[in-house]
């Protein structure tokens, strides 16, 4: 069984009464899917054209979306769609909610009994056209994608070019921070930059877990002489030789 996930305000409000983020009409079957398609996603659908269900296939295509060939089975969180000349769902058509099974869930459909309610119901794969609901990836940050040209995870030369642009990222921004991280690291550790360390024991002879002094958070702020004290935010980590620094 599902669970009916249609928010407030649209879920307590009369039918037609208000307007979602899509442009759909409150309690449709339409401002319903538009809302599991948020829900999936994360977005809205864009306003883009005629929102009657009969035209949902071109529009969930206008967003990106694509046709399935027959069944939401195995295919994730798809939108059923269906015209009028699939079946008696009237001139505007009819759209529904399907999560990997043709167990269905739906808002506005059958007249008269839901009305402008929630439903649930089993339907048949062959009356309807099945449109997958993929959420986009995550797209990482340009530091990130720097990083992780460094530890050899995109190759390198053309080969990190076309890698980086098929996964859609500017290959230039990511390869002028590469260059800036180096750069960086290559003129030393400076007071206020983040450090490691070679050093086994402290100034004072104490042994260093070295996992946690060299995890990247320890910061050069303060010196002691021919020391450097490190820290992690306000919190002293120890205090070792200044040349046994290097940038993290």
């Amino acid at each position: 069984m599902a669970t009916n996930t249609y928010p407030e305000p649209y879920r307590s409000s009369a039918l037609d009464s208000l307007v979602d983020p899509s442009g759909c009409y409150s309690r449709e079957c339409t401002s319903y899917c538009a809302w599991k398609v948020k829900e999936a996603t994360g977005k809205w659908l864009k306003h883009t054209g005629d929102f009657n269900a009969k035209n949902w296939v071109a529009r969930l295509s206008e967003n990106g979306y694509k046709k399935i060939v027959s069944t939401p089975v195995g295919n994730g969180k798809c939108v059923g769609v269906c015209g009028a000349h699939k079946n008696s769902t009237g001139a505007y058509g009819h759209v529904l909610w399907a999560d990997n099974s043709l167990y269905i869930s739906e808002y506005n459909y059958p007249w008269p009994f839901y009305r402008a309610k929630y439903h649930e119901r089993a339907v048949k794969a062959r009356d309807w056209t099945w449109v997958q609901i993929v959420a986009p990836k995550k797209k990482k940050s340009v530091a990130e994608l720097a990083q992780e040209v460094l530890d050899g995870k995109w190759g390198n030369g053309n080969v990190r070019k076309q890698r980086l642009t098929q996964a859609g990222y500017n290959y230039n921004e990511v390869q002028a921070k590469v260059n800036a991280l180096v750069a960086g690291r290559n003129k030393g550790p400076s007071i206020g930059c983040k450090v490691k360390t070679s050093a086994k024991t402290d100034v004072n002879g104490v042994r260093l877990n070295t996992a946690i002094i060299n995890d990247g958070q320890s910061v050069w702020k303060k010196t002691q002489g021919p020391n450097a004290i490190l820290y992690k935010g306000n919190t002293i980590r120890c205090v070792v030789p200044i040349t046994t620094l290097r940038r993290a």
